[in-house]
């Protein structure tokens, strides 16, 4: 699995899985309202499919960067489609996407972060 910044080629696919697995505030047309200053990421299987996403709204304030949960958003995602019906297998999915973000989020240039997840994770 990976994450990467999501491709032009992506965003319908992204669309329809934030509209399905996620809420309104995964979506690109509530994230298209903060402009630039949100990142979406994809998070793509082995075979290189997007399987699922999340964002992180960027800012600068005196000479820190700052990234955290855009405006009126509860939580930046993650959203997941996850074909997988046992639960053991659901959740070792989750796992290995939640320490992908984590060690991916370590790799940002970041002063200060203050992000919240999906509250149904766990």
């Amino acid at each position: 699995m990976k994450i990467e910044e999501l491709s032009k080629s992506d965003k319908n696919r992204y669309e329809e899985m934030a509209i399905k697995h996620g809420t309104v505030f995964n979506t690109l047309s509530w994230l298209k309202l903060f402009e630039d200053s949100v990142q979406i990421y994809g998070i793509y299987d082995k075979g290189n499919n997007l399987i699922g996403g999340f964002h992180l709204y960027k800012q600068k304030r005196f000479g820190l960067t700052i990234y955290r949960d855009p405006l009126f958003t509860p939580y930046v995602g993650p959203f997941l489609e996850i074909k997988a019906k046992n639960p053991v297998a659901i959740m070792d999915t989750w796992k290995k996407v939640l320490s992908l973000m984590a060690d991916f989020i370590k790799t940002l240039p970041y002063s200060v972060i203050s992000i919240s997840l999906n509250k149904d994770i766990v």
